[in-house]
């Protein structure tokens, strides 16, 4: 039933923890030093301009954090999702500064105004495809890593990156495909299937590849410099343009969409260039 605590909880001895299930709402933030568990289809609401700091982490199976208030995952702590969907509602921000380990479901939006901020990891480990995805904006000054064999999905309306890198050590690849994405800073990919899906992206700082070529998949995407080491440039649809000369250092394949260099500058292809029957224009 209802049950109202008008004065303070407080929860002690070993291994206690908080087990959270229904609708739950906390009117002024604060800390919550255990283990907390947040069942699947329950709500855990924070209202606006308060923060709830999860300093003993979080687990889900499914739910939603809403409130319009904060959600603080601090450094050294985890929130591990797996099964449903973890939805950010009401204008509401998960700030995570520790770990998010995403290991099968999906995160979603529910709504303009709601964030994801990662200061921290980002690291989907599953088997099956996994996404972020809905109307809110995804900001990240850490990293995304993709540690699994099944392909993370990042198609929020908004994603903003400032010095992030984005990383897989699996087999699972990464796609980027938010509505509007715009990197700033020094961007970093790591490893060989990561791919610019769909949407507007925009770089707006140094790009540097590692592992893997620069791979355009759908995406309207704008670089500035690029750092394509020892990589390539591939592209299947979508478009590309280049502000900056470039000089990838593997094989340039465009099959499909157009490539457009600024005036002034080149595109080089040193280790060959192909031009598929598929592929648009060249400006």
């Amino acid at each position: 039933g209802a049950q109202t605590f008008t004065g303070p909880l407080v929860l002690s001895g070993a291994g206690t923890g908080l087990n959270l299930e229904g609708v739950v709402a906390r009117g002024q933030g604060g800390t919550y030093s255990h283990p907390t568990v947040l069942a699947n289809g329950s709500t855990l609401n924070v209202a606006s301009g308060q923060t709830l700091t999860l300093a003993g982490g979080l687990t889900t199976s499914g739910g939603t954090l809403g409130g319009g208030g904060t959600f603080s995952v601090p450094a050294g702590q985890t929130l591990a999702h797996s099964g449903g969907s973890l939805t950010i509602a009401g204008g509401s921000t998960l700030a995570n500064q520790g770990t998010i380990g995403l290991s099968s479901g999906n995160i979603t939006f529910g709504g303009t105004g709601s964030t994801l901020s990662n200061s921290g990891t980002f690291r989907f480990s599953g088997a099956t495809a996994s996404v972020l995805s809905g109307t809110g904006t995804f900001a990240n000054t850490g990293t995304v890593e993709n540690t699994g064999t099944g392909t993370f999905t990042l198609s929020p309306s908004n994603l903003t990156s400032t010095g992030g890198t984005f990383s897989h050590t699996g087999t699972g690849g990464i796609a980027l495909a938010p509505t509007t994405g715009a990197y700033g800073g020094n961007t970093s990919f790591n490893g060989s299937s990561i791919a610019l899906s769909g949407g507007t992206q925009t770089f707006s700082g140094p790009l540097a590849l590692s592992g893997g070529n620069l791979q355009v998949t759908g995406a309207n995407a704008s670089f500035q410099t690029v750092g394509f080491g020892g990589n390539g440039f591939t592209q299947t649809s979508g478009g590309s343009t280049f502000n900056q000369g470039a000089s990838p250092g593997a094989a340039v394949s465009v099959t499909g969409g157009n490539v457009a260099v600024a005036s002034g500058q080149s595109l080089t292809a040193p280790a060959g260039l192909v031009w598929g029957a598929g592929a648009g224009t060249f400006t």
